[in-house]
């Protein structure tokens, strides 16, 4: 079989690693092999999304240095390029937009390439909501180079044919281009993810690991095909290594946390407390994510503690999500700004324990955290406000309007059986695959066939150092990466 692999993340520690593992083993097996790389050819991209020159020479430096670590038996070849009426095509998409909005609705053929870039640009702003005009020259650089890499592709898929095509992610600009493009020609593609914990990596055939519906119906089909006792041990494994701030899928941000509450709690209220999510990695994934109640979950959390001032026995107590300690953006801002008599707000650095307030609450409100689905396995009623993984569990009350929030919190309901919790905490701690020549050390450190890439930046001549330290270089340096960009930013529009 002739097996492709767009090569993109390659400073993100292990993804890289996980596609030279996949590689691995298909030249083990007698495929051929070719990777697609970007030989400084993209004007920005989600590792260098303002363009600095040497962050692209770091890249092409561990490309290669992996490719030699297993063998570099494999042909490699530079991103293909779109044709001329593919360029002038490319030459006519918008850069300048006034919203968020006005941007995820640009669309070239089946590519959703507003979608993309809006959800690039909110993984490096970590902002669910910025602000265009202020990305301006980012934003213009990936809506050009998604589109041409777009075509280039499908030109590409055209001309060798295939058999399948490997990706990470699928969600993000550059990454979500191949993917629609493969749609587009119809070959077989296969993303990969990172697995239930270091030791696993996932694979999604003909599938975004981000496809709400997709995703659900794998985590009940992996539920059905376990056995019984394996099943139910595990899925309850997984909450309580959660509970014990145990690194798993991804890092723990409560491990440091004290286990006790906020000095204004009182066991005679009704105590409803809501976690907040993180909107960034999900603000920009396809509409069917798009939250069907509120248009974010602050202008939730205003309207639902507005409703039930009246109740006069019901106290909220909103804990922000601790992921967002050292972000600092509009969304933190605006939770932190939240003040009302009956709400209680637990800032994302405090060391209030989540799991002490999960433990203690009388019911748990979310916009699709996981808090929401660990409420069920702790034994408390849990309201879901947005879209979730687990909302087609029966573990929770999904409201489908503002009035259902409202009512169900009045309502003071009991806890839902506890099976749809241990079937998502099932899911959450086996799904993947083991790695056979990747050794983790940790979430972001671990050797390939014994060796480990060096992610490090070479350190530059002193001299050089001194210049760019008091900026006597900078005018220089500004204009040269500006030339450089628009050279790139070229090489897709200009025939």
């Amino acid at each position: 079989m002739k097996i492709a692999f767009f090569n993109s993340h390659v400073l993100w520690p292990s993804h890289y690693e996980t596609e030279l593992e996949i590689i691995h083993a298909y030249l083990e097996n007698g495929h051929d092999v070719i990777q697609l790389y970007c030989n400084n050819q993209l004007p920005g991209c989600d590792q260098n999304p303002f363009f600095v020159p040497s962050v692209c020479a770091l890249c092409q430096r561990i490309r290669k240095e992996g490719k030699g670590i297993i063998g570099g038996h494999f042909k490699s070849q530079n991103l293909p390029e779109p044709t001329p009426n593919q360029k002038r095509i490319v030459a006519e998409i918008p850069s300048q937009f006034n919203s968020i909005k006005e941007l995820q609705a640009v669309k070239v053929e089946n590519f959703d390439l507003g979608f993309s870039v809006v959800s690039s640009l909110i993984s490096f702003t970590r902002n669910p909501r910025p602000l265009p005009r202020d990305f301006q020259p980012a934003i213009s650089a990936f809506m050009t180079s998604a589109a041409g890499l777009y075509f280039a592709f499908c030109n590409w898929l055209e001309t060798n044919q295939p058999d399948i095509v490997f990706l990470f992610n699928g969600r993000l600009a550059h990454t979500r281009a191949i993917m629609r493009a493969c749609q587009k020609k119809g070959i077989r593609f296969i993303i990969h993810e990172r697995g239930a914990n270091k030791d696993k990596y996932a694979l999604f055939e003909n599938n975004s690991p981000h496809d709400l519906k997709f995703v659900q119906s794998e985590i009940l089909r992996t539920w059905n095909a376990a056995e019984p006792n394996l099943r139910e041990e595990e899925g309850k494994r997984f909450y309580e290594l959660t509970s014990s701030g145990q690194e798993i899928g991804w890092f723990s941000f409560t491990k440091d946390q004290k286990n006790v509450l906020p000095e204004s709690w009182e066991n005679q209220h009704y105590n409803v407390v809501i976690f907040s999510s993180s909107e960034d990695e999900f603000a920009s994934l396809s509409e069917e994510w798009h939250n069907h109640i509120y248009p974010s979950q602050i202008e939730g959390i205003k309207k639902i503690t507005q409703d039930l001032l009246p109740e006069k026995e019901i106290h909220l107590y909103l804990r922000v999500h601790p992921n967002l300690k050292k972000v600092e953006n509009d969304e933190k801002r605006a939770l932190y700004a939240l003040h009302s008599p009956n709400l209680t707000l637990i800032k994302a650095e405090s060391e209030i324990s989540s799991y002490k307030l999960l433990k203690e609450a009388s019911l748990v409100l979310t916009f699709g955290s996981t808090m929401g689905i660990e409420a069920v396995y702790q034994g408390k009623p849990s309201v879901l406000a947005g879209r979730s993984l687990y909302s087609e569990l029966g573990a929770t009350y999904n409201a489908n309007s503002h009035d259902d929030v409202v009512s169900f919190i009045k309502s003071r309901p009991k806890a839902l059986s506890k099976t749809g919790a241990l079937v998502y905490g099932f899911y959450n701690k086996t799904f993947g695959i083991d790695f056979q020549i990747y050794k983790a050390d940790s979430l972001e450190k671990g050797s390939i066939n014994g060796r480990y890439l060096n992610r490090e930046k070479v350190q530059k001549d002193r001299f050089i150092d001194w210049m760019f330290t008091f900026n006597l270089l900078k005018p220089i340096s500004d204009r040269f990466y500006a030339y450089l960009k628009t050279r790139r930013i070229k090489r897709f529009t200009s025939q």
